[in-house]
């Protein structure tokens, strides 16, 4: 047996559980990604996610982690507790179990999993807010979990939430150093419109002597204008080198403005909702960004330009992938 079998063999297994994984496009992929990347050496790695498209395998090995989809013609909650039944020695078998937002599918499971697993909470089901049994049904996976982790202190209030550990996700250091383009701003996550894509769009149309480089995918993409200065680029593989460019970084999500904060780059974030601006003001470096809600409130910002402090970019360059794996190794042995 050649040592890597025998290393293996000695690994603990590690099942990461998420709605969606890479290709995919999303914070949460990312999170996962980076994660599965830092602690694979360490760690048997499984990650079971959905096949959300039918043309990728149901099963593959990837740099060594092993994914398994559940089928795309696998839709609604019965169907999913069913599937997640027929599979359930996936989670017995498995030494850790680490859940990213979706605790419901294991409910079938609960009486067996009841204080095993872990579960990480990464976001909200609406800006608007959760409804009464959004925020019991989180409540519940977290009560039956050994050990929680929120990204952003926002939770609390929102979902009733206690975690054991708050994040606001991680950033590799980048220690290029970039030309500032003058009068240029970057847009850079989903185009969706809970990240303001759209008010952002109909506030450089009155900035004709600024630039706005989008950089995402999504629904929104075919209300991208083609105009002189508003650029659409589709997905960036470098989100740093994109941001550190921009002299504005238009920007409404942790990861997003994290990155932006660690190269230095002015950040214009907008909110639209109570718990929006609940989930910026939580950021700790929130003070140093400027919120805003409307498009003439950002025309007022881009004109205004607030400069990143010091501060702000010092604690985002912290915030490292490291750190956030040993965050996850050490919640593992409560």
């Amino acid at each position: 047996m050649s040592n890597k079998a025998v290393n293996n063999l000695t690994k603990k297994k590690l099942l990461f559980v998420c709605r969606l994984y890479v290709p995919h496009v999303g914070g949460v992929e990312k999170h996962v990604q980076e994660l599965s990347y830092l602690l694979k050496t360490e760690y048997d790695i499984t990650i079971l996610t959905e096949q959300y498209d039918s043309s990728l395998p149901e099963q593959e090995i990837l740099n060594e982690i092993k994914i398994i989809r559940i089928p795309n013609n696998v839709q609604g909650k019965f169907k999913m507790w069913r599937w997640i039944w027929q599979h359930r020695d996936l989670f017995f078998k498995s030494d850790i179990i680490h859940i990213h937002d979706v605790g419901w599918w294991i409910i079938p499971l609960l009486p067996k999993l009841f204080k095993k697993y872990f579960m990480t909470f990464h976001g909200y089901e609406h800006e608007n807010g959760p409804t009464v049994k959004q925020i019991l049904l989180r409540k519940g996976t977290e009560v039956c979990a050994k050990g929680t982790i929120a990204v952003g202190a926002w939770m609390k209030k929102w979902y009733w939430a206690n975690p054991d550990v708050i994040t606001y996700g991680a950033v590799y250091p980048y220690n290029k150093h970039e030309q500032k383009q003058k009068n240029s701003a970057a847009f850079v996550g989903r185009l969706e419109q809970n990240t303001g894509l759209l008010d952002y769009i109909h506030a450089f149309k009155q900035l004709p002597n600024w630039t706005l480089h989008i950089y995402g995918e999504g629904i929104l993409q075919t209300k991208i204008p083609n105009t002189k200065n508003i650029i659409y680029h589709g997905i960036t593989l470098d989100p740093y080198r994109a941001l550190a460019q921009a002299e504005i970084a238009c920007v409404s999500q942790y990861l997003a403005i994290l990155e932006a904060a660690s190269v230095g780059t002015s950040i214009i974030a907008h909110v639209c909702t109570p718990l929006k601006r609940d989930y910026m003001n939580a950021l700790p470096i929130a003070s140093s960004c400027t919120i805003v809600s409307t498009p003439e409130e950002i025309v007022s910002a881009v004109k205004q330009r607030k400069p990143l402090e010091s501060f702000a970019q010092q604690w985002a360059q912290q915030q490292t992938w490291e750190q956030l794996a040993h965050i996850y190794r050490s919640l593992w042995k409560k």
